[in-house]
C-alpha cells in the first residue's frame, strides 16, 4: 500500500497569508516610507491571521475582515447593517 499524506484534507490558506501580508506591507509603505517598520508589522500579521484561523475553513480570514472592516464611507459591514436587503 502507498502511504497518504497528513495534509491531504487540509485546506491551502496561503491566498489569505499572502493577501494579508501585502496588503499590510504595501500599505505601510505608502504611508511611512520604512521598509523595516512594515515588514515586521506584515510578518505580525501573518501571524496573527495564522492564529485566528487555524483549524477553521478556507477563507476564514476574508470573512472577518468581511464582517469587522469598514472601507472608507463604503457599504458598511455586515456587523452594522440591521437587515440585508437587496
Amino acid at each position: 500500500m502507498r502511504p497518504v499524506p497528513r495534509n491531504i484534507d487540509k485546506p491551502n490558506r496561503s491566498a489569505e497569508f499572502l493577501f494579508s501580508f501585502l496588503v499590510v506591507y504595501y500599505g505601510l509603505m505608502f504611508m511611512f516610507h520604512h521598509p523595516l517598520l512594515a515588514f515586521t508589522v506584515a510578518v505580525f500579521t501573518v501571524y496573527m491571521v495564522n492564529k485566528l484561523t487555524i483549524d477553521k475553513p478556507e477563507g476564514q480570514a476574508y470573512r472577518l475582515f468581511y464582517r469587522y472592516v469598514r472601507i472608507g464611507r463604503m457599504v458598511p459591514g455586515a456587523n452594522q447593517v440591521k437587515r440585508f436587503e437587496v
